[in-house]
């Protein structure tokens, strides 16, 4: 979305690809010079957004080649979904993010068209839509919802449409306000993010956001994530489980990986992936999904080329994996070492749990999401990249199929790769100094307010845990503070 002029026209801008849109943002940052750096501002800002997945449909007797859905802002159309066969489940499960909303924006549509059989059609037929009026969303709340199809012009239903859907209308403060708030979170102890991940139990991933933009600006953001994961393996007493369960230690680090290393990902994975979805040769192994009698050899072949293709290629990559990363993974092994002694399988799998399961798996089962391939895969292709997906995960774990007897024929593939696993976590988890980390928040004011806002959320269970913790009482005084300090900003009138 584009501001400009005397800020009351808005054009929205779309690229054909990822690609296209990056190298025109490239072009466009030469151009564009902040009248005042973010940091300094003085004045209170008004921020809307809104985060919006449109999920699934359930359509009743339409005929149609493909459904697709459009969305708009205030009438004019921003996006559209990728189109959807009349031979696949209607799932879209895409997602939305538009910042920076006018204050006079007042509704969001989604509508949803099919492209009709026949040559004579003169245009796409509109199936019913979605209008959600933003200033009755709940402020931050995610609003997750089935709404009904109901053709235009009638009162017929064709089915039903599923949105989440995620406003915000932030009030941020100048950078210094936050100060105070700043001393709380950043104290060594960990006590109040501990509290707030405990508390904070539907907006872990929300939270892990917004401490990682703030651990970043305060360069911090390495001490803080090695020190919440550290008390995670302190605290667990299966080495089995360790890391398993989706936790805040877990979320940091996820989210830190994709703000760190989605360049390396995309340099590692680009050409097998693309070798992968491009080919039409299947890779199959289970019978059940083959032609009677039909010999898999030469698919399992495939699918180990595939796969020799990726796992080389992540071998050859440790040069050019973020020295902050290899920090933390260096990190993670003096933990577990600490705790389970020199057990060389413990040191690989805890690396492996987070740069394999939890980073290059999930890339290579959905390669769309992560701007790896444009469109997601066809049917064919993605049986494929669940089966190297499978593969890659058993080699992480150091471990052989037994659960799944068709892949049974893998498992001489997998011994074969454990020794150059370990031989590639040893590599790319060593580092000979705490490497600096050179991703400065684009905003840290908004960063903080955030933080706060989440916090005033949680507000009555963060005063219920205060009895018993200093930590939490300074907390809720400096929300306090805060709250009386925006009062008398917008009072004065700065917005």
């Amino acid at each position: 979305m584009l501001q400009y002029l005397n800020e009351l026209s808005f054009h929205y801008i779309a690229a054909g690809t990822v690609k296209a849109a990056q190298e025109w943002l490239r072009f466009m940052r030469q151009c564009v010079v902040m009248k005042k750096p973010l940091e300094t501002r003085s004045e209170v800002q008004q921020i809307r957004s809104l985060s919006l997945s449109v999920k699934d449909c359930k359509l009743t007797k339409v005929a149609h080649s493909q459904i697709y859905c459009l969305i708009a802002v205030d009438g004019t159309c921003v996006a559209r979904t990728r189109p959807i066969s009349e031979q696949s489940p209607c799932i879209f499960d895409e997602n939305y993010r538009f910042d920076d909303l006018p204050l006079y924006s007042g509704t969001v549509n989604v509508d949803v068209n099919a492209m009709k059989k026949g040559l004579w059609i003169p245009k796409d037929a509109s199936i019913g839509g979605v209008q959600l009026q933003l200033t009755k969303l709940p402020n931050g709340q995610q609003f997750d919802q089935w709404h009904t199809l109901v053709i235009p012009g009638t009162k017929a239903s064709k089915g039903s449409l599923r949105v989440i859907a995620t406003f915000k209308h932030e009030v941020i403060l100048p950078l210094d306000a936050y100060r105070s708030l700043s001393e709380v979170i950043m104290d060594n102890d960990l006590v109040v993010i501990e509290t707030m991940s405990k508390v904070f139990t539907e907006h872990h991933q929300e939270l892990a956001t917004t401490l990682i933009e703030i651990f970043c600006h305060h360069q911090r953001v390495l001490q803080i994530i090695s020190k919440c994961l550290a008390k995670v393996i302190q605290n667990e007493e299966n080495m089995a489980t360790l890391f398993r369960a989706s936790t805040l230690a877990t979320m940091l680090m996820e989210r830190f990986m994709k703000l760190t290393a989605m360049d390396y990902l995309l340099s590692v994975l680009r050409k097998p992936i693309h070798d992968i979805t491009t080919s039409t040769e299947s890779c199959e192994l289970n019978p059940s999904y083959l032609p009677r009698g039909m010999d898999s050899s030469k698919n399992q072949e495939r699918l180990e080329m595939h796969l020799s293709n990726i796992l080389d290629a992540i071998y050859a990559s440790v040069d050019s994996c973020p020295m902050a990363l290899r920090y933390i993974f260096q990190c993670l092994r003096e933990e577990v070492s600490n705790k389970w002694g020199t057990d060389n399988g413990v040191k690989t799998r805890v690396v492996c749990g987070f740069l394999f399961l939890r980073f290059i798996c999930p890339a290579v089962l959905k390669p769309h999401l992560f701007h790896i391939t444009t469109e997601p895969p066809s049917s064919e292709c993605d049986r494929s990249l669940k089966l190297v997906t499978k593969s890659i995960q058993n080699v992480a774990n150091l471990v052989e199929f037994t659960k799944e007897p068709f892949m049974a024929v893998m498992n001489s593939f997998i011994c074969k790769h454990m020794g150059k696993m370990k031989k590639f976590v040893d590599h790319i988890s060593t580092v000979k100094e705490i490497p600096s980390v050179n991703h400065p928040s684009s905003d840290p004011a908004r960063a903080w307010a955030s933080l706060y806002r989440l916090c005033q959320t949680y507000e009555q269970k963060l005063k219920e845990t205060s009895q018993n913790e200093p930590k939490i009482m300074e907390l809720l005084a400096v929300m306090q503070m805060l709250k009386q300090t925006e009062a008398r900003f917008l009072s004065k009138g700065h917005i």
